[in-house]
């Protein structure tokens, strides 16, 4: 078969566009797989705790909102770094849990006192709180948090705190943390 020179400025042209075409589509199903949570397993509440002690991990907790800017910073960039991920995923067992909607994080912000997000509540295998970090990090710093929360020397001592990661608050006292409608003041009687 002849090329004539007319027909192959067509085909590099067009063997540049299949081949751009097919890099658009390997960098999208890439992004894709990462979206979110990425590739850290969240767990809940319970399997983090039987997977703690069974490996020996620290349970790492990230307690976010779906209105806080700087969680989304997180979740686009830090949370996406194969720095954080591969201490994240060889240091810890991690859960997620956003703070206004679902019940247990309702439940953690009150026991812990959490008032800014993001914020990241480190726990041992026993369900004792260790390290609380709070704020967006970059890369960088945050896992050099990570590590600070491994340190043991850097962690807190928390002497007769709960060790219970969910707890179990009376009604009235739940009632009164919800949110916007939900939230009913205690009567005074």
């Amino acid at each position: 078969m002849n090329l004539s020179t007319m027909q192959l400025p067509s085909l590099f042209k067009s063997g540049i566009f299949i081949a751009l075409f097919i890099i658009t589509i390997a960098t999208q199903a890439q992004e894709n797989s990462q979206a979110h949570s990425g590739p850290v397993k969240w767990l809940t509440i319970q399997e983090a705790e039987k997977r703690s002690l069974t490996e020996k991990r620290l349970i790492f907790i990230d307690v976010y909102t779906d209105w806080c800017g700087w969680c989304k910073v997180m979740d686009r960039t830090t949370f996406k770094s194969d720095t954080t991920l591969e201490v994240l995923n060889k240091s810890f067992v991690c859960i997620r849990r956003e703070m206004e909607k679902e019940k247990e994080g309702l439940m953690l912000g009150m026991k812990y006192q959490v008032s800014g997000y993001p914020t990241f509540l480190f726990f041992n295998g026993d369900g004792k709180l260790i390290y609380v970090s709070v704020g967006y990090r970059p890369t960088v710093d945050f896992v050099k948090e990570l590590k600070t929360a491994m340190d043991p020397a850097k962690q807190l001592d928390l002497k007769g705190y709960s060790a219970d990661m969910h707890p179990a608050y009376p009604s009235l006292y739940v009632k009164a943390f919800g949110t916007g409608k939900e939230r009913v003041w205690p009567k005074t009687d």
